[in-house]
């Protein structure tokens, strides 16, 4: 099915004076109707304006989609509000500036059986992020969801050697019937 063309509403006046026409109404000079006719701007525009109307055509997403061919729907990664403050640049440099001045300090900056790391995942019984509109390409887009949700989490450790230590899951509860 094709779609009919519309036809293109080509601006006959330039945005300086759309500008001086909305500065004169709301400076008191002049009304909407004399500033529109003075400028030879739409009556309707100037209005609009004045007052912050914005109106949006029918085909305003489709139309800012070709325009940012750039930017794509995603579904963002469930991201607490903790966490999205500090996904920045600067907080993650200071981290590993500190990492590394302690493990200057602490002298076992060569001896990797004392550098563990520990990492954790989980399944959370929450409700899924709505799409968002993001850059094409990101690999990560955070969508903040609530933090009160159940969750079950798994820890992992292994050392800079290689080593590993037995997996850990927690669970709310203080049972064995907690885990099943």
């Amino acid at each position: 099915m094709l779609k009919a063309k519309r036809k293109l509403n080509i601006l006959k006046y330039d945005l300086k004076s759309l500008e001086n026409a909305v500065d004169s109404v709301k400076s008191g000079q002049m009304s909407v109707r004399k500033a529109a006719e003075h400028y030879n701007v739409p009556k309707l525009t100037v209005g609009d304006r004045v007052t912050g109307k914005r109106h949006r055509g029918k085909d305003w997403w489709q139309n800012f989609k070709e325009r940012h061919t750039d930017l794509v729907i995603r579904k963002p990664d469930r991201t607490g509000s903790l966490r999205c403050r500090m996904m920045n640049r600067q907080k993650v440099e200071e981290y590993f500036h500190a990492f590394e001045k302690t493990l200057i300090e602490k002298d076992i900056a060569k001896k990797p059986t004392m550098i563990w790391n520990m990492d954790e995942t989980g399944k959370s019984f929450e409700h899924d992020p709505v799409k968002v509109l993001a850059e094409k390409g990101t690999t990560n887009v955070p969508g903040r969801t609530s933090a009160m949700s159940k969750h079950v989490t798994i820890i992992a450790c292994a050392n800079a050697e290689g080593h590993k230590m037995s997996s850990l899951l927690i669970v709310t509860g203080k049972t064995e019937r907690s885990v099943l």
